[in-house]
């Protein structure tokens, strides 16, 4: 099993540093976030918002919540993946080209495809174990 504190020690060491960083989440932005999208966030999700969202690891972009102007703020990603055709159960993680990883209410990570409207049968049974195999694979 994958443990999260080594995630996020591996995440803290490949860390990009950038001249913009992206301020780390806080519990008023999980608030905020989850009253204007009418959804409880699971508890795995808040804690890799808070704990780690705001990193540059990679090529793949999670989703944000301190910053409503970048193109990874979870509000506005959520809305266009649910126009999309993503179940309003599900909360997006990170979009790629063609689709999104998305968090479930049992705080599993899938891999939600945009053109069939279907998931490719990947199945992360935690946020950490998918930020250790896809994120930090990137």
């Amino acid at each position: 099993m994958i443990m999260k504190e080594d995630v996020l020690e591996k995440l803290a060491n490949i860390s990009q540093s950038t001249l913009l960083p992206i301020p780390q989440a806080t519990m008023d932005d999980i608030v905020d976030a989850q009253e204007e999208m009418l959804v409880s966030f699971p508890a795995e999700f808040r804690d890799f918002l808070i704990s780690v969202s705001h990193m540059e690891v990679g090529s793949i972009e999670p989703v944000t919540l301190s910053d409503p102007e970048l193109h990874t703020y979870l509000p506005e990603m959520a809305s266009q993946a649910w126009e999309l055709g993503l179940p309003r159960d599900l909360l997006p993680l990170c979009r790629i080209e063609d689709g999104f990883y998305v968090v479930t209410l049992a705080d599993q990570v899938e891999f939600w495809r945009i053109e069939d409207q279907d998931f490719s049968g990947d199945i992360w049974e935690s946020i950490w174990q998918w930020a250790d195999e896809v994120w930090l694979e990137s």
